[in-house]
C-alpha cells in the first residue's frame, strides 16, 4: 500500500454518500413502504436500493478493479467480490433502516474501503 494516497478514496466516499444521501431525504419525503429481507426485523426499502445503486456505481466506476460487497445485493457481475482484489469497499447504504421506515431521523450511509482486509478508510 506505499504510495497510495488514501485521501482519493476517501473524497469518492464521502462524494458518493452526500449524493446517496440526498436520494434518501428525497425518497424520505414520500410514503417508505418497507419490506422483509429474511427476518422480520431485517427490513430493506426502496431507498435502501436506490443509495447503493449510487453508491455502487460510483464505485465501480471510478475503481473498476475495486471489489465491493454490498448489502442490499445490487451488484451487476462486474462488482462480484473477488478474492483477488487487494481493495475491497464495504457498503451499507442505508444503515438505520429501522428508524428510515418508522419516520426517525437517525440513519447514514455508510462506505468503508479495506486493504486486503484491514479497514483503511470509512
Amino acid at each position: 500500500m506505499t504510495g497510495v494516497d488514501l485521501a482519493v478514496f476517501a473524497a469518492e466516499a464521502r462524494r458518493l454518500s452526500l449524493l446517496a444521501g440526498r436520494e434518501l431525504l428525497r425518497q424520505r419525503q414520500t410514503h417508505v413502504q418497507a419490506s422483509s429481507k429474511g427476518t422480520r426485523r431485517e427490513l430493506v426499502t426502496a431507498a435502501d436500493r436506490a443509495a447503493e445503486q449510487i453508491v455502487v456505481g460510483g464505485l465501480l466506476a471510478a475503481f473498476p478493479e475495486h471489489a465491493v460487497l454490498a448489502e442490499e445485493g445490487v451488484l451487476t457481475t462486474q462488482g462480484v467480490a473477488s478474492k483477488r482484489a487487494d481493495w475491497t469497499w464495504i457498503v451499507d447504504p442505508l444503515d438505520g433502516t429501522t428508524n428510515f421506515a418508522h419516520g426517525l431521523p437517525h440513519f447514514a450511509v455508510a462506505i468503508a474501503l479495506a486493504h486486503h482486509g484491514v479497514p483503511v478508510v470509512g
